[in-house]
């Protein structure tokens, strides 16, 4: 299927369908074995966000400062929240609440039903650009961004609980695994953090740039580079099968 203006953010899949989001403020929903088009939503600006569906809803943080909902089934957009800026953050969810921040800097949580605020927190003094997706269970909310630091508040108040500073900002999402978050900047640093009190458990210098955000599985950190290579840390076995960090 060929858009009508550029694509920044992946895919989701839900009941047969790929969702994507457009440059042209286009939510799209494809059949996910034809690749036919099967309805559209459109807002008046552009959408940057990865599409978020929870319990049959598509949630989409837009550029028109706005958190829309939008009904699968119905394809009608089912409730508005105002926010106060543009964003291109990926709603991300956990328990009754989606989390989020915009242009302004400003950290939203917000409830999925109805659209309510559960709170905000905004930084006056440092106020930058939150992009890219927050990481969240229950014990803990954690954001990156423009900043140039890592933030981690409690999901149910927004209390901040730490903060760990950076030489340089972050442009892919953080990842919650076990009792760290992982993350990488564009300074070619990937760093490992303990979630509980946010002390530095591991870093390594990799140089390049780090745009996108890790994956996690079987104990491996996956990340790419702008230098070209991809890379793959964890458990390391040696020829008599003993393991190494």
């Amino acid at each position: 299927y060929e858009s009508d203006s550029e694509l920044y953010a992946a895919p989701n899949v839900y009941d047969g369908c790929v969702l994507v989001t457009t440059e042209s403020g286009k939510l799209l929903v494809l059949d996910a074995q034809t690749g036919d088009l099967k309805w559209h939503f459109q807002i008046e600006a552009p959408l940057r966000c990865w599409p978020a569906v929870i319990e049959g809803r598509v949630f989409l943080a837009g550029c028109d400062e706005r958190l829309h909902a939008i009904d699968i089934e119905t394809e009608k957009e089912v409730e508005g929240f105002a926010i106060d800026g543009p964003t291109g953050s990926t709603p991300a969810s956990w328990g009754k609440n989606v989390y989020f921040g915009t242009e302004t800097g400003t950290f939203y949580a917000i409830t999925t039903s109805p659209l309510q605020k559960s709170w905000s927190q905004q930084d006056f003094q440092r106020a930058q650009p939150i992009r890219v997706a927050a990481a969240v269970d229950k014990r803990v909310v954690i954001y990156g961004g423009q900043g140039k630091r890592m933030v981690a508040l409690n999901p149910m108040n927004g209390e901040q609980l730490w903060e760990f500073p950076l030489r340089s900002r972050t442009e892919g999402a953080p990842v919650i695994s076990g009792e760290r978050v992982v993350f990488a900047t564009v300074r070619g640093r990937v760093y490992a953090i303990d979630i509980k009190n946010g002390a530095k458990k591991w870093e390594y210098e990799a140089g390049g740039s780090f745009q996108a955000s890790p994956a996690v599985v079987d104990r491996k950190l996956v990340i790419g580079n702008t230098n070209g290579l991809l890379y793959c840390f964890g458990e390391k076995k040696d020829a008599a099968g003993e393991g190494h960090r």
